[in-house]
């Protein structure tokens, strides 16, 4: 089996992601629930991949809808190819439209939805620290929510704030939660920050309920925390 410049052999991608989530694979893939995403090219960097990129597909409405996350260790940015995307960022929903993009900082809370009767595709560029074990899943239509409670979510958030500020990655326009990180008491900041979770999980919750609706399952969204 001839290997990729990444090292791991191009027969069964999809199986060596899987079992190895520290990193991509050049013509890796994915099917999900959702659609899927295709590997189309990386950049390692002592034996870390820094840069990823990657073609994803968003299936029509009701079940294109990914789940509500964040990263701690990488920006992403997403380009529409094809059709029109629903982003969900920071509580806000954005439309955005073929051949136009969008900035995902680190820690941001987002979400890629096709609300549409066609299928949408992204081209996404990865930077940072670029693997699958860096997907903090907050909520997810399709069941695949991290058991996690929000404390820890609010902890990963400090954390990478912390990390843009040292960085100078901290001027972001509109960037709710940096600015939070910037300019609020060190003793509010988790609870802004879980108000604007629990705003971005109301924006979430109508999709996830549509998927729920066409799977006939019931839908929960929310965790407490504690």
């Amino acid at each position: 089996m001839t290997p990729d410049r990444s090292g791991f052999p191009r027969e069964g991608l999809e199986r060596v992601v899987r079992e190895n989530l520290d990193n991509y694979v050049e013509g890796a893939y994915d099917v999900r629930p959702w659609g899927r995403w295709d590997a189309l090219s990386v950049k390692v960097e002592n034996d870390v991949v820094v840069e990823c990129e990657k073609r994803i597909t968003v299936n029509p409405t009701p079940m294109g809808i990914l789940s509500l996350q964040m990263h701690e260790q990488r920006d992403e940015v997403w380009t529409v190819e094809k059709g029109t995307l629903t982003v969900l960022l920071n509580g806000e929903k954005i439309t955005v439209g073929e051949g136009n993009q969008i900035f995902i900082p680190r820690g941001a809370i987002h979400c890629m939805v096709n609300e549409t009767n066609e299928p949408v595709i992204v081209h996404e560029i990865q930077r940072g620290i670029c693997r699958e074990a860096d997907n903090h899943r907050l909520e997810d239509a399709h069941g695949r929510k991290d058991d996690v409670n929000d404390n820890v979510h609010a902890d990963t958030f400090l954390k990478t704030m912390a990390s843009r500020h040292e960085a100078g990655d901290d001027k972001i326009e509109g960037d709710k939660l940096m600015d939070i990180f910037m300019n609020e008491k060190p003793s509010e900041r988790k609870t802004s920050f879980v108000a604007i979770l629990t705003q971005s999980r109301e924006a979430y919750a109508p999709f996830a309920k549509v998927v729920a609706n066409y799977n006939h399952q019931p839908v929960s969204v929310g965790k407490k925390c504690g």
